[in-house]
């Protein structure tokens, strides 16, 4: 049998970190090859998988040949005390171009609150932010900055967005309301169309673009709305 297949994971870091000239084995991560789609699996492989070098090319019963890796800044044992979320940095005055995306590593027991401090270094801004979730560009939840990162969904059909809040909603009344609006299309209509409140389930319908938060005043006229 040849020795290569009895490497462990271990082995594998030490060699290919001795090839790479990296100092510590544990910053190198590895991803099998999947087959079908030429490209790397969305999962890597977990660190000191309990298997040898045979495993870790393995595509399902398929021994490919192929492994791909990359050197992180922080080693895995690090990381897996880590959770990296997407954040989209979005500016209302910018309405042309398509929101930033930003990588927010933390400890996964670290808030929404210090996801938001992060994003103000990064973007280098002073103003008062706060995090939503999206789907299908509807605003789906705004996360408190209490809550904890660990805890949230960030699947690929959820957007996370980080924004300033609007001074208008900073001094809102007792009867003033935030309404919730977002842009949808359907196929016969030309023109794009504003829903407020009231989501449209139908297959002819499709929502793009940014919703946002529109705040009414009492007793105001829906012409001053417009």
């Amino acid at each position: 049998m040849n020795r290569s297949k009895l490497h462990t994971y271990d082995d594998v870091a030490d060699r290919v970190a001795e090839r790479l000239d990296v100092a510590d084995p544990s910053k190198i991560r590895f991803t099998r090859h999947n087959y079908y789609l030429k490209k790397p699996e969305s999962n890597p492989i977990q660190y000191r998988f309990e298997g040898h070098l045979p495993d870790m090319l393995r595509h399902y019963i398929q021994d490919y040949g192929i492994m791909y890796y990359e050197v992180l800044n922080t080693s895995l044992p690090e990381l897996q005390h880590m959770k990296t979320l997407r954040v989209a940095f979005y500016d209302a005055t910018i309405t042309k171009e398509e929101p930033a995306i930003h990588n927010i590593s933390l400890p996964k027991q670290s808030t929404v609150g210090d996801v938001l401090t992060e994003i103000k270094k990064t973007v280098k801004t002073d103003a008062e932010l706060r995090l939503l979730q999206l789907r299908s560009h509807m605003i789906y939840k705004v996360l408190t900055p209490a809550a904890t990162i660990e805890g949230i969904d960030d699947k690929y059909w959820t957007l996370l967005r980080a924004e300033k809040i609007p001074e208008e909603e900073k001094d809102m009344g007792t009867r003033d309301r935030r309404i919730h609006v977002y842009h949808f299309t359907r196929e016969a209509d030309i023109i794009s169309s504003f829903l407020l409140i009231i989501p449209i389930h139908s297959q002819d319908v499709q929502n793009f673009g940014q919703p946002f938060f529109l705040v009414i005043r009492v007793n105001e006229t829906l012409a001053a709305v417009n």
